[in-house]
């Protein structure tokens, strides 16, 4: 997920394609390039990250796309099992980009809203589940400013969603 006027981050060479989503304008939020970027997806299934989330392991993504099932998405809970991040989440680009327009269309922007969503079969994955692929919780670590790179901030803030 990128601003409107972000430049994309270069990138290791990968053996998966890479598609970034960008905000339609400044302040049109998340939930809006989600939206137009699963309208786009030529692909059953979609990996979301933040773009401020640098350290998800790809394992704990695989895993996540892997444990879709018969559900329209996969969130990771903390652990109190409660609390979800709306980032990292693994969907059914059909179901979960039809609701993420949806709930655009009626003024929604906040990501969060659509792990919170009604309309999807959605899995939370408990920290047992997750810390098999991510056992120090990297997932939770956002950057919010250089010094975050450096490993002091594990488990930082969930960020906008």
């Amino acid at each position: 997920m990128l601003g409107a006027t972000q430049s994309e981050p270069p990138l290791p060479a990968m053996s998966t394609s890479v598609r970034f989503g960008r905000d339609r304008a400044h302040g049109a939020g998340p939930l809006a390039a989600v939206a137009d970027a699963l309208a786009d997806m030529h692909a059953e299934t979609a990996l979301i990250v933040a773009g401020d989330a640098p350290h998800v392991p790809a394992a704990l993504l695989g895993a996540m796309r892997d444990a879709l099932a018969d559900r329209d998405a996969d969130v990771l809970a903390l652990k109190d099992g409660l609390a979800v991040r709306p980032m990292p989440i693994a969907v059914r680009c059909g179901t979960a980009g039809r609701e993420a327009a949806s709930l655009v269309a009626h003024g929604i922007l906040r990501l969060g809203v659509l792990v919170e969503s009604a309309a999807l079969r959605l899995d939370h994955r408990d920290e047992a589940w997750w810390r098999r692929w991510d056992p120090d919780g990297d997932w939770r670590r956002d950057v919010d400013v250089p010094a975050d790179l450096k490993g002091g901030a594990r488990g930082g803030a969930a960020g906008p969603g």
